[in-house]
């Protein structure tokens, strides 16, 4: 239920369940073992066909913003219902198409392994607020 641009859903999401093609996404996503362990994986894609009459060379970058858009939410949702998950965007575009069967217009952005954690993420270093946030006045 995601925001998207013009309300056109750019994107397409893939519910993996094929445990082989799990351990074939492993191997497109750089060995990254837990994508073929999580009980719940999805893939976001563009489909920028959707917009394109409406925004012509623009549908292009609102396809990939609508998909990450969809994908954080996803993820948050996740959070909020006590599960974990971590956004996977090391991975081989291509193989991911090849593994998906994708249509041709549709490109992968996000995989997104969805369960429950083994273990307590690192302590990551982030910016802080004032290296981000620019305030012109």
């Amino acid at each position: 239920m995601a925001p998207s641009s013009g309300g056109l859903q750019t994107f397409e999401i893939y519910q993996i369940k094929n445990k082989e093609i799990k351990e074939k996404l492993v191997s497109a996503a750089k060995d990254q073992t837990f994508v073929a362990q999580a009980p719940l994986l999805l893939v976001f894609c563009t489909n920028p066909s959707r917009s394109v009459e409406r925004f012509g060379e623009r549908s292009q970058l609102f396809s990939v913003q609508d998909a990450t858009i969809s994908t954080a939410y996803a993820q948050l949702t996740a959070h909020v219902l006590g599960l974990s998950t971590v956004w996977v965007g090391a991975f081989d575009e291509k193989k991911v198409s090849d593994i998906l069967k994708l249509p041709i217009e549709q490109k992968p952005i996000a995989i997104l392994p969805i369960g429950y954690e083994n273990e307590k993420p690192k302590e990551k270093t982030t910016r802080g607020i004032k290296d981000i946030l620019h305030i012109i006045e």
